[in-house]
């Protein structure tokens, strides 16, 4: 009842990353990791946008041949990565689940998170010329999976065989995503890096500014993470609504036909 409760208090987007609510008919053991991360969504200022994430800039629309360690050199810049961001599926043999690719091995160093393997482990996974990838602890926990388990990874529509790495913790996507290097994007999948995610190490705002002065000529498309999440928050909830507007207009014809054909009905009946 508790983690029903919080979840009826989120917003349709946010429900969407609650990624683990189909547990909620599950057994008691996983409603109690069920409870948590809903807390842990539900008492975050930012509503499951993470604080590191405020010092954070997408750089997307890149080059592939677009040189990180120019970069690197522009003002409040502190760190940059070129990756693949996208959206994925992972399947193994008893379920099907959305994820967040995170398409860069530099992203153990720039976000916070918590190593359930071996920090060694983990890294020398993802550094590997083996297809390994990266999953949070939320996957072992609701569906058994654990380092050395091979599991097919779907990106852009191809589907290929990987093997479970490392297990990590992190609120990140409420523990939806998979880390992979992005040299097994491309080798693997042939997908090049796309975006390049860069961490600030002063005012976010203006160091967005630099980038975009910077590169106006090569057309990026440079944005705050946060930003971007928020808009993609707020084209969910107006979808979300859009969807509630047509269910109650659907559900008012079907009561204005069949009230009066009822009637009808019933009128014809008695006579």
């Amino acid at each position: 009842n508790y983690a029903n409760n919080l979840y009826n208090e989120l917003s349709n987007s946010e429900k969407l990353l609650v990624t683990n609510i189909e547990v909620l008919n599950n057994a008691n053991n996983t409603i109690n990791y069920l409870e948590n991360d809903l807390i842990i969504l539900y008492t975050n200022d930012t509503h499951g946008y993470i604080d590191n994430f405020k010092n954070m800039i997408f750089i997307s629309n890149i080059q592939a041949s677009q040189d990180i360690d120019e970069i690197k050199e522009q003002d409040l810049v502190k760190g940059a990565t070129k990756m693949v961001w996208d959206k994925g599926t992972l399947k193994t043999d008893d379920v099907q689940k959305n994820i967040n690719i995170l398409g860069s091995k530099d992203v153990l160093d720039m976000l916070d998170f918590k190593y359930i393997s071996s920090e060694n482990d983990v890294k020398a996974a993802v550094s590997s010329a083996q297809p390994y990838v990266i999953v949070d602890i939320a996957m072992q926990k609701l569906y058994g999976v654990k380092v050395g388990d091979s599991i097919k990874l779907t990106v852009q529509g191809i589907e290929k065989d990987v093997i479970i790495g490392g297990i990590l913790q992190h609120e990140l996507f409420s523990g939806n995503y998979v880390i992979i290097s992005s040299e097994i994007l491309e080798s693997v999948f042939g997908i090049k890096a796309d975006t390049i995610l860069v961490v600030s190490s002063g005012d976010t705002s203006q160091c967005a500014n630099n980038l975009r002065t910077a590169f106006s000529k090569d057309n990026y498309f440079v944005v705050e993470v946060l930003e971007a999440f928020k808009w993609e928050r707020s084209s969910m909830d107006a979808v979300f609504s859009m969807i509630g507007t047509i269910a109650i207009v659907v559900a008012l014809f079907i009561f204005v036909v069949t009230v009066p054909s009822s009637l009808i009905g019933r009128s014809s009946a008695s006579k």
